[in-house]
């Protein structure tokens, strides 16, 4: 009982990688949730798995739902080119007036 409040004041710890284990679970409880199977035990099941809560593993189920995405999008990132270093010289390091230009 001791070890069980421990883990719950420090967190989940994961069992599996995250990006492995979403990919994984994703398919399975989305299959569970279109056969109407789907409980609230399955989403505590694989939130403590991967050391999620089961609020996000519910907004993982919702974004796989509209669009069949399993795992995490990876958003773009900014990258300064050779002409944005032109522009921060020509214009002192001023980021809004390179981004106004």
């Amino acid at each position: 009982m001791a070890r069980a409040a421990a883990e719950n004041e420090s967190g989940p710890s994961a069992v599996f990688p995250l990006q492995a284990g979403r990919a994984a679970a994703m398919p399975r409880l989305l299959a569970l949730d279109e056969r109407g199977e789907l409980t609230a035990a399955h989403v505590r099941l694989v939130a403590q798995a991967l050391g999620k809560t089961e609020r996000t593993v519910w907004r993982w189920l919702a974004a796989a739902r509209q669009d069949q995405r399993f795992a995490r999008v990876e958003a773009s990132r900014f990258t300064v080119t050779a002409e944005i270093r032109r522009l921060l010289a020509l214009w002192g390091g001023n980021a809004p007036r390179v981004h106004a230009s």
